[in-house]
């Protein structure tokens, strides 16, 4: 499990009933890979994929959200084949996790976010716990409760998933 100094995040990340994950610098290192028919294909942690298992045996809805779009089947394979709900082609991420939260009756303060840019700041403030790689964009930094060890694409989410299990625990 995670060793962490911070105990406010902790107390943060104890409440926690919905993670929601950016995709591309999060759940991947960022790059997007082109092949010569324009197909994109992206590259997962089979680790992250291996917490979000955790998250449901424990009960906790896990969802990813993306700006991309068109949304491509790469996001959406892997998102299916485990299990995750998947919101794409999302400019405002916080207007939708707002919705999400409603539609869920899920009270904001119940909800983390991990994200890496600039566009996932406005979801971070909302949020009871928020969470960024460690080459998260140095504003998402100042804006995080928690700062992982880890690089997006790279245990990132796995070791976010850990701290939030560790409380439940």
């Amino acid at each position: 499990m995670v060793k962490i100094a911070d105990k406010r995040a902790l107390m943060l990340a104890a409440g926690i009933r919905l993670v929601v994950f950016d995709v591309d610098g999060v759940l991947t290192d960022g790059t997007i890979q082109v092949n010569f028919a324009g197909r994109e294909s992206r590259r997962y942690s089979v680790r992250d994929g291996h917490g979000f298992e955790l998250l449901k045996d424990a009960g906790i809805k896990a969802i990813w959200m993306t700006r991309s779009s068109p949304l491509t089947g790469s996001i959406e394979h892997r998102a299916n084949a485990l299990g995750v709900r998947l919101h794409g082609s999302i400019k405002d991420k916080e207007a939708e996790l707002i919705h999400i939260c409603d539609t869920l009756a899920v009270g904001l303060q119940n909800v983390a976010f991990m994200g890496d840019d600039i566009f996932d700041i406005g979801a971070m403030r909302i949020v009871g716990f928020s969470a960024c790689p460690a080459d998260a964009d140095n504003a998402v930094k100042e804006e995080a409760d928690y700062v992982c060890q880890n690089t997006g694409g790279r245990g990132a989410a796995r070791e976010v998933i850990e701290l939030i299990l560790s409380c439940h625990a």
